[in-house]
Formats: C-alpha cells, sequence, structure tokens
C-alpha cells in the first residue's frame, strides 16, 4: 500500500507544561482534503503548526511520505512541500498583493516560473488580479484569505494546510473559499484543513478527524462523519457547542427526545 503524504504517529506537543497534544495518529493521503474538526482549544492549531515546523514535538513522528522530518523547522519543511496557511491569514498589510505573493516564493531558486505561477493564482482568485497593486490592508477578509492562500500556493506545495479558512468570514465567502480547496485538489494539491466551522469543512473533505483536548476522538470518512449522532450532536447545530465533548455528545445523542413516567 501506498505511503501517506502525511503520517503523525504518537505526536505529542506542549506549551511549557501544558499538553496540548496528547499522541495524535492521523494520516493523509495524495490527493485527498482531509478535515480536522474541533472546538477552540482542541488542539488544532497546534497540530498544524508543530506539523509546519513552526514548534518542536514533545515527542512521537512525523513522516512525510515515511520519511522521518520531526522537529524539521518551518523553512526546510516548506522546501520540502508542506505550507501553512495560518489563522488570522496574516498578510502583509502595507504591501501590495503583488508583492504578498512573491513572498511566498522567497525560498525558490528558479525565478523563470514565478510569473506563470502569479498567473496561476490569479485564475484560481480573479479579484487578486484585480487588486494586485492595492495594499494587502485595503482587501476584505475574504478577499485576504484568498491572498493567503495565493501566497502560500506561490511555495508550490505538495500539501496545503490551513488553519480556521472560515474564521470571521460570511457564509457565502466561506463557500466560495471552501469551493477553491476542491479546485486545488483537482489540481493535485493534497489539503489539510482545520476547522471549528465543521458542516463547511465537511462540505470538502474526503476524510476527518474529530480532535478533542488534544486526542483522536473520532475519525473516519465525510459521510459517516455526517451520519454520526455524536458529531450532530457536538458539531453540526449551527456551531460547536461549548464544552461539549464526543462523550458527552453521544449521551446526548442517545437520550430519548420525551419523558417517560
Amino acid at each position: 500500500m501506498t505511503a501517506p503524504l502525511l503520517a503523525t504517529r504518537g505526536l505529542h506537543a506542549a506549551y511549557g507544561r501544558i499538553l496540548a497534544l496528547r499522541g495524535v495518529d492521523l494520516e493523509v493521503y495524495q490527493g485527498e482534503v482531509v478535515a480536522v474538526i474541533g472546538a477552540n482549544g482542541a488542539g488544532k492549531t497546534t497540530l498544524l503548526r508543530t506539523v509546519a515546523g513552526l514548534m518542536a514535538p514533545s515527542s512521537g513522528r512525523i513522516l512525510l511520505e515515511g520519511r522521518e522530518v520531526s522537529g524539521y523547522p518551518a523553512e526546510e519543511m516548506v522546501r520540502l512541500g508542506v505550507a501553512l496557511v495560518p489563522e488570522g491569514r496574516q498578510v502583509f498589510y502595507g504591501l501590495s498583493v503583488w508583492d504578498n505573493l512573491m513572498l511566498g516564493a522567497y525560498h525558490r531558486r528558479r525565478q523563470a516560473s514565478l510569473r506563470r505561477d502569479v498567473e496561476e493564482v490569479f485564475a484560481l482568485f480573479p479579484v487578486l488580479a484585480e487588486r494586485r497593486h492595492q495594499a494587502a490592508g485595503n482587501l476584505s477578509g475574504g478577499e485576504q484569505q484568498m491572498l493567503a492562500i495565493g501566497r502560500a500556493l506561490m511555495a508550490r506545495p505538495r500539501l496545503l494546510m490551513l488553519d480556521e479558512p472560515s474564521l470571521g468570514l460570511a457564509p457565502k465567502v466561506v463557500r466560495d473559499v471552501m469551493g477553491r480547496l476542491l479546485e486545488l485538489r483537482a489540481r493535485g494539491v493534497t489539503v489539510l484543513v482545520a476547522e471549528q466551522h465543521a458542516r463547511a469543512a465537511l462540505a470538502i473533505a474526503d476524510r476527518a478527524y474529530v480532535l478533542e483536548r488534544g486526542c483522536i476522538a473520532l475519525s473516519g470518512n465525510r459521510e459517516m462523519l455526517l451520519e454520526e449522532p455524536a458529531v450532530r450532536t457536538a458539531y453540526l447545530g449551527g456551531q460547536v457547542q461549548k464544552g461539549k465533548t464526543i462523550s458527552e455528545a453521544q449521551m446526548d445523542a442517545s437520550t430519548p427526545l420525551t419523558n417517560e413516567g
């Protein structure tokens, strides 16, 4: 069987004495869109940051096509084809759209293909072509999210990771952004997306993991998780229910809706 493009094995990560990831096992295969869903504080951002090389794991392994990359720095992970679109977009507000995109390709030695890659980003997000000379700080939230994705694509990633891409966006814009991720998959980019907006993530994912308090609580394909009563109770009621765990949701989902006696 083909090795996954990305795998984590028993991954632990901590902030000082606070353990944020507790033995996470995850796999992402070439050509998939995989979602990691969970409430705020579940460990989603920590997981992506650890894989991206922005923080070192406490223990466990990170494998890229079977190659051990645990603890590699962020710049090396980018060179190996892993790009992260961070939570909150983090574009450079004072720089133009064009210059933001160029920064995404800072590590590339061959400059001849940069213009072609920019044009591919503009084809994916036509509004960026119209705004190419505008400062990123003048873009709407949705346009900034598109720019952040475009900047990551300029690194030519094999694995594109996105942290809460729906954050602060109107529902129509969320649908638009998520739809573009499917276009990227069709172009051969593998996608790992971490989202609190479970319904939006599951709408595009082939498979998903439910992360809860640093642990994988459930995993499966999209259809299975959409029909899982605990997932529907905890995550698909419009928004994540604060403090609701999968085990509690399983209890809720099994509780009769009518009182007897």
